[in-house]
């Protein structure tokens, strides 16, 4: 048997209840207070801010300025100290030049003074030594027991020496002529000097023009009893010598009397 199903219907709905429309009160002066108060209010926080920044900047400004003049003023202070201290060194630096150049000036007074008192007193001891060397000879001339003969009264070198100046690289010499006579008369005569040695591995000889401080070609030669004659020799430098020939001519004759020395013997004799 068929089954039979019932559905209740379903409930009405309830019907909308009609809307209401509210009217409010129309104020258009609002938004334009609105912006006006937002515009003094930021107006007004603008100017706090750019004064307290102005503030902050002009008390950071001074701030750095009074540094800045702190430093200024130290470096003056630092810089007048340095212009007094330098003052007072430039001061005592002209003290101690002038007590230098005083010192100097005395120092080379004294050696001037010393170098003329060695001078005198090397010139003394050179005429000393002469004297004594003439003294000598007369001596020995007086007391002598040999007759006065006429070949005695020729001119004789009985000395000779020869030395080196190492500042002035040159010779200086001496040589003494004597008539071993007690009845002497005045001779003259010429002395001529020459030097052989080697020049670059050749023989070579050299006159007494070429030497001489005077470039001379003869000395000359007035003897009565005694006579000293001194002198002076410039070698070239790649000259070698070896030996010193040494001539005598007494005047009116034509033979003269030559005498033949060992260079390295007579510097020898003048080391010794």
């Amino acid at each position: 048997m068929p089954q039979i199903f019932y559905r209740a219907p379903s409930p009405a709905k309830p019907k909308a209840a009609p809307s209401v429309m509210k009217v409010r009160q129309h104020r258009p002066w609002i938004c334009p207070l609105a912006i006006v108060l937002t515009a003094v209010a930021s107006t007004v926080i603008g100017r706090f801010l750019y004064y307290h920044g102005t503030q902050a900047i002009i008390h950071n400004t001074q701030t750095v300025i009074k540094y800045h003049q702190q430093e200024l003023e130290e470096s003056h202070q630092q810089l007048k100290s340095t212009q007094q201290e330098n003052v007072r060194v430039l001061a005592q630096n002209k003290e101690l030049r002038a007590k230098l150049a005083m010192m100097v000036r005395t120092t080379q007074e004294g050696q001037e003074t010393y170098a003329n008192v060695l001078n005198t007193l090397s010139q003394l001891q050179k005429e000393s030594s002469d004297l004594t060397e003439e003294l000598s000879f007369y001596k020995r001339l007086l007391t002598s027991s040999k007759p006065s003969k006429s070949s005695m009264s020729e001119v004789v070198m009985t000395h000779f020496t020869l030395g080196f100046d190492e500042k002035s690289g040159r010779y200086p010499l001496k040589m003494i002529l004597t008539q071993w006579t007690k009845e002497a008369t005045v001779a003259q005569g010429i002395i001529q000097i020459h030097v052989l040695g080697q020049s670059n591995g050749k023989n070579k000889r050299l006159t007494m023009k070429s030497i001489t401080k005077k470039s001379i070609e003869v000395l000359k030669y007035e003897v009565h009893y005694f006579q000293r004659i001194e002198d002076e020799l410039q070698l070239p430098k790649e000259f070698i010598p070896e030996h010193m020939i040494i001539r005598l001519l007494p005047k009116g004759q034509k033979k003269a009397n030559e005498i033949k020395l060992k260079w390295k013997e007579l510097l020898k004799q003048e080391q010794s």
